[in-house]
């Protein structure tokens, strides 16, 4: 295998190349949805707190339903799982897009997509991440892990900016039928897939549970990487949706100025996942995970504290960048240290640290930023996630020692 190929040994793999590029689109179509979605509910509302209902809406069902995600993706046909959410998703996106084309489109509409779609996200994110394993060999996994990351940065890369370019000539409409689009092309490469699955777990849903919790409370490695995770999640990753209110509010800029510091953060996200993505060797993973930790804390604090579009652009690119550090090594980590048997389980329970957990604290963010403003919340929020990474550190070191 040339040095190449070597890098980049994920794509060689026939079912992972096909799924992670439609993947790679839909991320581009729910991207720019997610853009068009906080403008127009902050344009409804005038409020950040509607903004933090967006995400108390989302935060219930990825807080509770992954874990039932992750039993079913241990039970039965993991693409299965992903043919039905992805339908779903898909009509889900029409139907808002219908709305928004008749000018019928109000708040609580966009409450309604956000809470379907997470719904549907509890089930599709563990089965996603569970069947990876089946995809590539133990070797690969980093090289997987990146590649997915590179996708899902590089659609927050090129979302925003085709959000921005699509307003103002097709509207909310245009967008969130490019979402709907977007599903579509993952439902025509699912069955071209060639997968071999198991049937993980039998017996009682119950006792699968109780073994899950049992596994994760009792691996050295593991509790330590989803406490860490639900931290940077809870409060380190608020930021993109209290965007509309730093964009607007504090640097004064317009939909195109919102779109522009999303690319910035999307940039350097992508940037940082490419590079992981070609590294032959990823030693030290513990070590990246901690660092990736601390900087989501530091640099979230200097994009808080900005005055400026430059200021703010630089802290937004390191601060995607380490938002990539931390998850492609914890997320690898636990992907290669975690039996087949236990993925589902194990990746549900991250789900709810790294997307349930985000939700959660958007709420929590929107309504102090709403009750004081949003800098001084989100420079405490970043404090905190410095905080818990240097005690976890200090009470945890094995974690640091992981390759």
């Amino acid at each position: 295998m040339t040095e190449k190929a070597e890098r980049f040994r994920a794509l060689h793999h026939r079912d992972f190349r096909l799924l992670w590029a439609a993947i790679s689109f839909s991320g581009i179509g729910t991207w720019a949805h997610v853009v068009a979605q906080g403008w127009l509910m902050y344009q409804l509302t005038n409020s950040p707190l509607w903004l933090g209902y967006i995400g108390l809406v989302r935060a219930v069902p990825l807080l509770t339903f992954p874990l039932i995600g992750g039993l079913v993706a241990d039970r039965v046909s993991r693409v299965k799982v992903l043919y039905v959410t992805q339908a779903a998703a898909m009509l889900a996106a029409a139907i808002l897009a219908t709305l928004a084309f008749i000018d019928a489109i109000e708040p609580w509409h966009l409450l309604g997509f956000a809470l379907v779609t997470a719904l549907l996200q509890a089930f599709d994110g563990p089965a996603r991440q569970a069947i990876l394993p089946n995809m590539v060999p133990a070797e690969s996994m980093v090289s997987a892990v990146s590649l997915n990351s590179w996708s899902f940065n590089m659609a927050m890369l090129i979302g925003p900016a085709v959000a921005g370019a699509l307003l103002p000539l097709v509207g909310f409409t245009g967008v969130f039928a490019l979402n709907a689009i977007s599903f579509g092309t993952v439902l025509t490469v699912l069955p071209l897939l060639h997968v071999s699955e198991g049937i993980y777990s039998v017996g009682s849903a119950r006792q699968n549970l109780i073994e899950g919790f049992r596994y994760i409370f009792h691996a050295p490695i593991i509790l330590p990487l989803v406490l860490m995770t639900a931290t940077v999640s809870l409060l380190g990753r608020s930021y993109a949706h209290l965007m509309p209110v730093l964009a607007r509010d504090v640097l004064g800029l317009d939909a195109s100025g919102m779109s522009l510091l999303y690319t910035i953060a999307g940039l350097g996200a992508v940037s940082m996942a490419a590079v992981l993505a070609g590294a032959r060797n990823l030693p030290g993973k513990g070590k990246m995970t901690f660092a990736g930790a601390l900087g989501v804390g530091i640099f979230l604090i200097a994009f808080a504290a900005s005055r400026n579009v430059f200021a703010a652009g630089a802290a937004l690119f390191m601060l995607g960048a380490s938002l990539v550090i931390f998850s492609i090594s914890a997320t690898s980590t636990l992907q290669v240290i975690t039996p087949k048997e236990m993925q589902g389980r194990v990746m549900s329970v991250n789900q709810i640290a790294w997307q349930g957990l985000e939700y959660l604290g958007v709420l929590f963010t929107g309504a102090l930023a709403a009750a004081l403003s949003a800098p001084p919340v989100l420079i405490a929020a970043g404090l905190i996630v410095a905080a818990v990474t240097l005690a976890i550190a200090y009470l945890r070191p094995q974690t640091l020692s992981t390759e």
